[in-house]
């Protein structure tokens, strides 16, 4: 990329919302741009040569994680609806029908 680097990418698709994991490979690899990576936001890092199969891996998990993150957050949703304050309170059967006076 001629205008900006990784990280910097990474940081600008952070702040873009873009959701698709971000697999960070490069022929210069260094633990200092690795551990920068990762903290911008990128999934995983790799460094040439790598083998196809380790990628392919990564790809896996990286959509994996991605899809259980999405199905926690729709779940969550749905228990906040489910468990607001105003779904809590109720009615005694017996006050409602006036057979119980508290």
């Amino acid at each position: 990329m001629p205008d900006i680097n990784g990280i910097e990418f990474i940081k600008r698709a952070q702040k873009a919302n873009i959701t698709a994991p971000i697999i960070t490979i490069t022929a210069y690899a260094s633990t200092d741009t690795a551990v920068q990576a990762l903290r911008a936001g990128a999934y995983d890092y790799l460094s040439k040569p790598f083998a196809h199969e380790e990628l392919l891996k990564i790809v896996e998990n990286s959509l994996q994680a991605r899809h259980l993150f999405q199905e926690v957050t729709y779940l969550r949703g749905k228990l906040d609806k489910k468990y607001r304050l105003e779904n809590m309170i109720g009615q005694c059967r017996e006050y409602a029908a006036g057979l119980r006076d508290y």
